[in-house]
C-alpha cells in the first residue's frame, strides 16, 4: 500500500542517515505559544457505539457507524491542562485534506480504544499511516518537528505500521486492564528525551511506585524490538512490565531520531477517570495520589513542551475546527456530515 511504503521507505532514510547515529538531534527553538495537537477519531461500533477502553457507550441519536466517530474527551483534557489546544481528524478523511490539516497543526495523538487495528489498509490504519509517513518525512526532509504521540492502542499502531506487520501486537494479556504498576525501565531510559524531560521526583518514583494506569488486552513483546528490523532500527524501548501471567510487554518507545512516542499505559486516567470502588478492596482500582498525578501531568507537560516547536501555517483552518467537548462528557462524537443538531447532553463537532 502506497502510505504504509512511505512510512517504510521515509523510515528507512533515517535508519540509514547520519541522523541514525545520534541519539536525538538537538531540539530547535520554540516557536510557538499557541500549539494545536491534531487527535485521529476511531471509528463507531457496527451497532453505532464509541468503544474506548473506559467501556462501550450508546451515542444519541441512532448514528450508523459509517456516519460518525469519536475518541474519550479525556484526551482533550489531557492535552489542554498542559496548554495546548485539540483539533480532531476524521479517520475516513481524503488524504488531500489529511494533508491540509497535517499542515496547520503542531502535533499528532493517537488514542486508545476497541479498533480493530489488523488491516493495515482499514480506513483508521491508513490514515494513522498517512499522518505517521508525514511526521517522518517532515522532520527528515525539512528539519520540522510535529511529534506523534500513541497512548494504549496507539502504541501499537505505531508498532504495527512501524513493522509494516499488524502482528508484532499480540492478544491475551491478562490481569492488566485495570493494573497500575511501576515501570520496569531498560538501559535506554536514562538517556531518552522523554523520560529526561521529567522532574526528577517522577523519574525515581517511575520505576518503584504502581502510577503507570494499564487497561489493556493486547501488547508488544520486547522480543519484537529486537527481531523486526524496522522496529529496532527506528524506537528505542524504555521500559516494559509483565501481565499478572508473567507475560512481558513495551510499555514505553521513543523514536531514536524522529519525535515518535508510544506508552502502553495512559497518562490521562489518574487526573481525570473516576472509576467505582471496589466492592471488596473498597479502592478505585485507578491511584489518584499526589505523586502519581503529578507524574502524568508531568507527562502531558513533556508532550506539548514538544508540540510547541513548531508554527501553524494555516490558523485559519485550524480555527475553524477548534470546538470542544464540555469537560463533563465522557465521549467526543463527530458526525460526518452537513449538518448537526447538537445532543442536549453532548457536544459535536462537525467534520465537512
Amino acid at each position: 500500500m502506497r502510505v504504509l511504503a512511505g512510512v517504510a521507505a521515509v523510515a528507512a532514510a533515517v535508519v540509514s542517515s547520519p541522523l541514525a547515529a545520534a541519539q536525538f538531534p538537538p531540539s530547535p527553538p520554540r516557536t510557538t505559544e499557541r500549539p494545536v495537537v491534531g487527535v485521529l477519531s476511531i471509528p463507531l461500533t457496527d451497532s453505532g457505539d464509541c468503544v474506548t477502553l473506559s467501556g462501550t457507550v450508546s451515542l444519541e441519536g441512532n448514528e450508523k457507524s459509517d456516519e460518525a466517530s469519536c475518541f474519550d474527551n479525556i484526551y482533550v483534557k489531557w492535552i489542554e491542562a498542559a496548554g495546548a489546544r485539540v483539533v480532531p481528524i476524521r479517520y475516513d478523511s481524503l488524504t488531500a485534506d489529511l494533508d491540509k490539516l497535517f499542515n496547520s497543526l503542531n502535533a499528532i495523538l493517537f488514542t486508545g480504544g476497541g479498533t480493530d487495528i489488523t488491516d493495515l489498509s482499514s480506513p483508521y490504519m491508513s490514515a494513522a499511516g498517512h499522518l505517521l509517513n508525514a511526521s517522518i518525512a517532515a522532520f527528515v526532509n525539512d528539519g520540522d518537528h510535529v511529534p506523534v504521540w500513541g497512548t494504549c492502542m496507539g502504541i501499537q499502531t505505531l508498532s504495527a505500521l512501524i513493522a509494516q506487520n499488524a502482528s508484532v501486537v499480540e492478544p491475551g494479556y491478562v490481569g492488566v486492564d485495570p493494573l497500575m504498576m511501576p515501570l520496569n525501565l531498560t538501559a535506554a531510559a536514562s538517556s531518552s528525551t522523554m523520560f529526561g524531560s521529567l522532574p526528577e521526583v517522577v523519574r525515581s518514583s517511575l520505576d518503584t511506585k504502581p502510577i503507570t494506569t494499564n487497561l489493556h488486552h493486547e501488547g508488544v513483546a520486547p522480543s519484537q524490538f529486537t527481531t523486526d528490523d524496522h522496529l529496532s532500527a527506528f524506537f528505542n524501548v524504555l521500559s516494559t512490565n509483565t501481565d499478572t501471567a508473567g507475560r512481558e510487554f513495551v510499555s514505553t518507545i521513543e523514536g531514536k531520531t524522529v519525535p515518535v512516542y508510544g506508552v502502553q499505559w495512559h497518562p490521562e486516567r489518574p487526573q481525570f477517570e473516576w472509576h467505582k470502588i471496589d466492592p471488596v478492596t473498597g479502592l478505585d482500582p485507578i491511584n489518584h495520589d499526589s505523586l502519581t498525578v503529578y507524574a502524568m501531568q508531568s507527562f502531558a507537560n513533556f508532550f506539548v513542551s514538544e508540540v510547541r516547536f513548531t508554527v501553524n501555517t494555516n490558523l485559519g483552518l485550524t480555527r475553524s475546527l477548534l470546538r470542544y467537548c464540555h469537560l463533563t462528557l465522557s465521549r467526543c462524537l463527530f458526525r460526518h456530515g452537513a449538518t448537526i443538531t447538537p445532543s442536549r447532553l453532548r457536544t459535536t463537532w462537525l467534520l465537512s
